[in-house]
Order: structure tokens, then C-alpha cells, then sequence
């Protein structure tokens, strides 16, 4: 159509994240699933008849602790990205993904000191 604009990235339908949480004493343990739905290649807006592939679904785990080791101080840390999934490649071209969509920097290690003056 005219004077309108295409968007040309593919979106999922839903997002969804889950988590779970254990606590005993001053140690919490937490759990978290990522879920992307399937979806299909915006290629497919302008060409119904479009084979370009698009891209499954996607599941991310993370996982954190935290240790209240006084009444001053705490210590938490965690891995998102626990199994360092790479994104899809979107569209069928190597290098290219939604940024917006996927976790593209792959493994990350995060740890934290907290103190209550």
C-alpha cells in the first residue's frame, strides 16, 4: 500500500516467563524459564507465499541465589543464559536475529555484595 510502511521484523505471538523460588534461612534459591513462542518471517506480510523460515520457539533458564550472611550484609550472584543458547537466525541469514526478541549476549555472570550501613 502506499504511504505505509512495512514492518520487516517478525514478532512473537506471546512471551512468557516463569519462575520459581526457594527460601530456607538466609539462603533463597531462584529458578527462571524464558519462553519465546514459534513464529513466522514478516517476509510473509507482503508474500503469503513466502518459504523463508521462521523461527521456533525459544527457551532461556537462568538461575540465582542470594546468602544473607548477617543482618548487614547479603551476597547474590547468578547465571542468566545457563545453557549460553545462541539466538535463531532469522530469516535463513547467518548473522541476523531480533535483538529485541532473543538474548543475543549469550552467557552472563552477574555476583553482588550488599551492606546495610
Amino acid at each position: 500500500m502506499p504511504g505505509r510502511s512495512v514492518r520487516r521484523t517478525s514478532y512473537p505471538r506471546w512471551k512468557h516467563v516463569q519462575s520459581l523460588a526457594i527460601q530456607s534461612g538466609g539462603l533463597a534459591i531462584t529458578g527462571r524459564w524464558r519462553h519465546t513462542s514459534p513464529m513466522r518471517d514478516s517476509s510473509v506480510v507482503t508474500n503469503p507465499a513466502s518459504s523463508t523460515a521462521g523461527a521456533p520457539g525459544y527457551d532461556y533458564f537462568d538461575l540465582s541465589a542470594s546468602l544473607r550472611v548477617s543482618d548487614r550484609f547479603e551476597l547474590r550472584g547468578g547465571v542468566n543464559n545457563l545453557t549460553d543458547k545462541a539466538p535463531p537466525i532469522i530469516g535463513g541469514t547467518a548473522g541476523v536475529t531480533n535483538n529485541g526478541v532473543y538474548y543475543v549476549v549469550g552467557r552472563t555472570l552477574f555476583l553482588a555484595f550488599k551492606a546495610r550501613l
